[in-house]
């Protein structure tokens, strides 16, 4: 197995993909749920992210 099929497969065991949906894997809307990080921090961070760089 891959490193990205077996992080992906990990994520989905814990229930954090919000999505398995390749087509939507891009920068926004995220399709998983970070282990720290609420969704609007994540949100939150990458419009700064963009704003600023």
């Amino acid at each position: 197995m891959s490193l990205v099929a077996g992080l992906h497969e990990r994520m989905l065991q814990a229930g954090r993909m919000q999505s398995s949906n390749w087509d939507v894997f891009d920068a926004k809307p995220f399709v998983y749920q970070p282990a720290r990080l609420t969704p609007a921090r994540l949100t939150a961070g990458y419009d700064w992210a963009y704003r600023e760089f």
